[in-house]
């Protein structure tokens, strides 16, 4: 058990299980940045911010169902094997976050998939500027379709497109601005969800429109849910996170 000593100092527990050895292998390290500028201008529900993203590794694609039959062969067997190449999905939010910590990692933070998605803000879609045409959202291995690559992390793909993908952020209002935080109460049981239009997930017809706004959308799903269109990928922090330092939060400037 852990014990708080003098002067607030707190010796933690000796670690006894470690991560695989292979942890971070698949995974593309991304430098972060003290003062990324996230949201949409365009959209009224995701006012301009500035956060704080300390480096962070994340998978180059969704955790396939053939990751997953190694690791839990018992919650596996729902999954045909002639779709192992296919993304995990019908995937809880908890089961998602059983599973990455299983592997050695976590769920990334929504402020670290729009970092990797926008390549550091610096473009609208995770290839670059041009929108595509909407490609009718087909669900594809892993790793596909071809165009979606981060421009400048080439190996991580599906960042918009293929399966959309489970954050471990909770459903909360942006800062209003860079001066001031306006926390509205939200259902504390929603997690935010990444990586396509909301029409895909609700199956209706792609909206061109909210197709262009691009992977900076965000909405909340309850954790308890599943879909055939929710997967997940991981992500590990550069270094451990003890301090708050080495957390993500909101920048405000003067």
């Amino acid at each position: 058990m852990n014990r708080t000593l003098t002067n607030g100092v707190i010796e933690l527990d000796p670690i006894t299980i470690l991560p695989p050895s292979e942890t971070d292998s698949g995974m593309e390290p991304f430098a972060g940045q003290a003062e990324f500028q996230m949201g949409d201008v365009a959209a009224e529900a995701e006012p301009i911010h500035l956060r704080s993203v300390p480096a962070f590794l994340l998978d180059r694609t969704e955790v396939p169902i053939e990751r997953i039959r190694k690791l839990d062969p018992g919650y596996a067997e729902k999954f045909k094997a002639e779709k192992d190449l296919y993304a995990l999905t019908d995937v809880t939010f908890n089961k998602a976050l059983e599973l990455a910590e299983s592997l050695g990692k976590r769920l990334p933070e929504e402020a670290e998939y729009e970092y990797a998605a926008t390549n550091g803000g610096q473009t609208q879609y995770p290839w670059g500027e041009q929108p595509i045409d909407p490609p009718g959202w087909p669900i594809d291995p892993a790793g596909r379709p071809q165009f979606d690559r981060c421009r400048d992390h080439t190996s991580v793909a599906g960042l918009y497109s293929n399966v959309l993908e489970w954050t471990i952020s909770p459903l909360r209002s942006y800062p209003a601005s860079t001066t001031a935080i306006t926390m509205r109460a939200a259902d504390s049981d929603r997690k935010i969800v990444r990586g396509a239009p909301v029409s895909v997930l609700l199956e209706q017809a792609d909206n061109p429109e909210e197709w262009a706004r691009g992977p900076r959308q965000r909405f909340g799903m309850n954790a308890s849910a599943t879909h055939e269109r929710l997967g997940f990928r991981c992500a590990r922090s550069a270094k451990p996170r003890i301090r708050e330092a080495d957390f993500g939060r909101p920048v405000w400037k003067d």
